[in-house]
């Protein structure tokens, strides 16, 4: 949903505003409409998903491969993380934010505005009350939207998370 006046509140589901969009894919590779290609604000994506009820016990992480430019993630209203960058991925913990066995209610707001605190940085003008235009030369390189894979998963509360290997001999005929 496309929230061209930014006074909206979507945390609980954006509701009457559906219009499908495929994810992964940057908005910008989809739109045709011309004022929506060159749109500059606020959007929002809403999707429900079903928890097992076998993950009881399981640490659960929603994780984002690509979200441009800043975002704020909900889950069943919720917020549950946010970031300022176009790349890395964004892994949260939402194992007490589910409902396990049932569906889940995760809406995320997304915006391809330009600041100081986003990555990459820049500045985003108004134009006039309509019209926004960034500043930036990455403006055109930075992808809009849920770019990337979003996963969600459940591990094992007892897990192997890092591994260190130190050597503590190393000679000609051995390492």
């Amino acid at each position: 949903y496309f929230d061209k006046t930014d006074t909206a509140s979507y945390e609980s589901g954006i509701g009457v505003h559906n219009r499908v969009v495929p994810v992964p894919a940057a908005l910008q590779d989809i739109v045709v409409d011309e004022e929506e290609a060159d749109y500059c604000g606020t959007i929002w994506y809403e999707r429900s998903v079903f928890a097992p009820k076998s993950w009881l016990g399981d640490d659960v992480f929603l994780r984002f491969d690509g979200i441009g430019l800043s975002s704020i993630i909900y889950i069943n209203g919720i917020e549950v993380g946010h970031s300022q960058s176009a790349y890395g991925a964004i892994i949260l913990n939402v194992t007490k934010q589910l409902h396990y066995g049932e569906d889940n209610k995760v809406v995320v707001k997304v915006s391809n505005e330009f600041s100081s605190q986003t990555v990459p940085s820049g500045q985003t003008v108004v134009t006039n009350e309509k019209h926004k235009v960034t500043a930036t030369d990455a403006a055109d390189r930075v992808p809009f939207g849920i770019y990337d894979t979003v996963t969600l998963y459940s591990v094992p509360p007892t897990r192997l998370v890092d591994i260190h290997a130190r050597t503590i001999s190393l000679e000609a005929n051995e390492a």
